[in-house]
């Protein structure tokens, strides 16, 4: 019995030190785990961004490749958002700056009576900017000035409307020189003059204030005057053919030939079809003793004249004014207002200019005088053809006034 009780006993130690050597194996175990998992999340926690990016790809690859999904939408959206309002942005100020740079031609035009291409830009800012306020104002100016052109209202009316422009801007020179233009036309020649004088003082690039103030200059007959005014309207805007024209009408009358034809040849360099250019530089080559040319441009001009489409456009329909100069110092302005007066004046220029050439080619010049008479009819009368007659015999004059040549000239006054 007590040998048993003692196996017994010996083999349950055997065991409990068998099985306290397997716990310890085991805690050992789990402690190496333990520590090697410590390690490890010591490890991932150090370098975390990295396994955090590598998680962030393999996700990402994993629903794009499987899924098809857009892991970054949201983002994608607000960067696509952000380059529209970029895009928007980026086009606003491209638009505001064409608006600026249309806004600053259309009141260069304005300044130089450009009315029809004012019109254009302030149109074309309407339709990038429809409540552009400048614009509109614009395009009301030219509007109030087209009535007042084409005698739509009488001038108490457009008078009215141009000073309601004046209540909205006091300091719009534009106006002024519309108010200018009005009084001018009124033959209110203080008015006129005061108010191309103000449209100078609130801005003196206005090229056609200087304009107006240089007509109203050559009505008083105050030619250094109206020379500089007309020079330097010319100056602001130099291939202005109404501006060129008008200046070299007053070097001409002046007696400054050269730069009269300067100027002349500039307006027909500029535009061909400019007839009444070819008439003023046939008369100053003349005036200037070179006769050969006076007879060249006017002989140009009658065969101009066979070109309807030329002749018929609007700047050749207007009307040609030639002052006669008494001894009296009184003048009197013959108008050409029609192609029937027109052509009876060039034909006897033409006349003129051929004869101080060749003095003894009669035939030649009666024709041209004979083509001038055969104009005489109902609508353009003897009368009518006597008041031109007045101008051709100043012209005359004025040639008899040039010693070297008043030999040759005998025949044309008895034949005028």
């Amino acid at each position: 019995m007590i040998i048993f009780l003692f196996v017994a006993g010996k083999d349950m130690i055997f065991q409990v030190v068998k099985n306290n050597r397997i716990i310890k194996a085991l805690v050992s175990g789990v402690t190496l785990i333990f520590n090697s998992f410590k390690r490890t999340f010591e490890y991932v926690s150090q370098h975390s961004p990295i396994f955090l990016f590598l998680f962030t790809v393999f996700i990402f690859l994993v629903g794009r490749g499987c899924y098809n999904i857009a892991i970054f939408q949201p983002l994608e959206e607000l960067a696509y958002e952000q380059s529209v309002y970029r895009q928007e942005q980026e086009d606003k100020l491209f638009k505001d700056e064409i608006i600026r740079k249309q806004l600053r031609l259309a009141n260069l035009f304005m300044n130089n009576e450009r009315y029809e291409a004012a019109k254009f830009e302030y149109e074309a800012v309407i339709y990038l900017d429809e409540y552009n306020i400048e614009a509109r104002k614009g395009l009301l100016k030219i509007s109030t000035y087209e009535r007042f052109k084409n005698n739509t209202f009488t001038p108490d009316v457009v008078e009215s409307q141009i000073k309601m422009l004046v209540d909205d801007d006091q300091n719009d020179p534009h106006v002024n020189v519309f108010l200018g233009k009005l009084y001018d036309q009124l033959e209110l020649a203080h008015a006129s003059i005061e108010n191309y004088s103000k449209a100078i003082q609130q801005d003196v690039t206005v090229s056609s204030a200087w304009f107006g103030l240089g007509r109203q200059y050559e009505k008083q007959g105050l030619s250094r005057k109206a020379i500089k005014a007309y020079e330097q309207a010319v100056f602001l805007s130099k291939w202005n053919s109404n501006y060129l024209t008008n200046l070299a009408y007053m070097y001409s009358k002046t007696g400054n030939y050269k730069k009269a034809i300067e100027n002349y040849e500039t307006i027909l360099m500029l535009d061909y079809s400019e007839l009444v250019a070819y008439l003023e530089i046939s008369i100053t080559y003349r005036l200037d003793g070179q006769f050969d040319m006076a007879y060249a441009y006017s002989d140009h001009l009658i065969r101009q004249l066979s070109d309807k489409k030329m002749v018929a456009l609007k700047k050749n329909l207007n009307p040609w004014a030639y002052d006669i100069q008494y001894k009296d110092g009184s003048t009197e302005e013959i108008s050409l207002d029609g192609l029937v007066p027109k052509k009876f004046y060039i034909f006897w220029t033409n006349a003129l200019n051929h004869f101080v050439n060749y003095p003894d080619d009669v035939q030649l010049v009666e024709s041209f005088i004979k083509k001038a008479n055969s104009l005489i009819c109902n609508i353009f009368k003897q009368t009518d053809a006597d008041r031109i007659k007045k101008l051709v015999n100043y012209d005359i004059k004025q040639i008899l006034n040039n010693k070297k040549n008043c030999y040759r000239l005998s025949l044309v006054v008895s034949t005028v």
